[in-house]
């Protein structure tokens, strides 16, 4: 069975260092692809900034400089913004576009996007 994009994403977390509360169980729903199982459990990843850091180890991200910034629309300001930081804000509001946890990692996953 192939991965979904929210576990190919879940494993480069815990690649990059990242370790889940009550991993054990957790870590048995990724593997078994529970995906249900992993969405009814998104606050251990969608809102641990130790999952976006340790995903952004694995996928390479560095931090953005200000022209990087403000490249992307809506960018006001000189806040900077480190990138992993940048990925989770942008999860949380591609769900509040009603779109899918999992359409968000297609996105962000693949090499063509990135």
């Amino acid at each position: 069975m192939t991965d979904t994009y929210t576990i190919q994403a879940i494993k480069k977390a815990v690649e990059g260092g990242w370790r889940p509360k009550h991993s054990a169980r957790f870590m048995e729903n990724v593997e078994g692809g529970e995906v249900n199982a992993i969405i009814q459990v998104a606050d251990h990843f969608a809102l641990d900034p130790s999952f976006w850091q340790a995903l952004g180890r694995v996928e390479g991200w560095g931090d953005w400089t200000y022209e990087d910034y403000m490249k992307y629309p809506g960018a006001i300001g000189e806040y900077k913004y480190k990138t992993w930081h940048w990925h989770q804000h942008r999860l949380l509001d591609h769900i509040n576009e009603g779109e899918s946890i999992e359409s968000y990692f297609k996105e962000l996953l693949t090499p063509s996007n990135k």
